[in-house]
């Protein structure tokens, strides 16, 4: 077997751990989710000497960034408690793609949604989901224009009140925003 061909076996061998490894993760982010939804709402955290439960996130041995522990409870919330979804159902989608859904599903819609959520991309689930909303309208300003109108009128904060379960959404692209700003100015 020459280089090449030994460069592309190990990428697939690599390509299959990282998905059976995803498949791992995304099935056990659901008891994590349930876990933590548990542990804030009878506070818990309490009873293991921790004041608050974002100190309990904090602790050495959880290190759970509370923006990820709140995204898991939502979803926990939304899916299993409200909407009585299997959980069985939920793996295949993951946890960052039922986030981005939690304000557009509802009894009447979820297998539908769950069904697009399995076989969309994140980004193009984002943009069905707000498409025909005032968020985002197929003719006017794409994700990219409208993100960016808001961090230059100075509008990010706002939009963080107005839609704050977008708010893991708003911070990632103004951060990519910000370093394409400076590599641009830099050249």
């Amino acid at each position: 077997m020459n280089n090449l061909e030994q460069r592309g076996l190990d990428a697939t061998n690599r390509h299959d751990r990282i998905v059976d490894f995803k498949h791992v993760v995304e099935v056990a982010f659901l008891p994590l989710c349930e876990d933590l939804y548990w542990m804030q709402l009878n506070k818990e955290f309490r009873d293991l000497d921790y004041p608050t439960f974002y100190s309990y996130l904090h602790a050495p041995e959880t290190n759970i960034d509370p923006t990820i522990a709140y995204m898991l409870i939502r979803v926990y919330k939304k899916f299993e408690l409200e909407l009585k979804v299997k959980p069985e159902k939920l793996i295949d989608v993951g946890y960052s793609k039922l986030d981005i859904l939690i304000s557009t599903v509802t009894e009447d819609n979820v297998d539908e949604w769950l069904a697009k959520a399995t076989e969309t991309p994140r980004n193009d689930l984002r943009i069905e989901r707000d498409s025909g909303t005032t968020l985002y309208e197929e003719n006017q300003a794409t994700y990219r224009n409208f993100y960016v109108w808001a961090i230059m009128e100075d509008g990010f904060e706002s939009l963080i009140k107005k839609f704050p379960e977008h708010k893991v959404d708003f911070i990632l692209i103004r951060e990519q925003f910000l370093k394409l700003k400076d590599k641009l100015e830099a050249q």
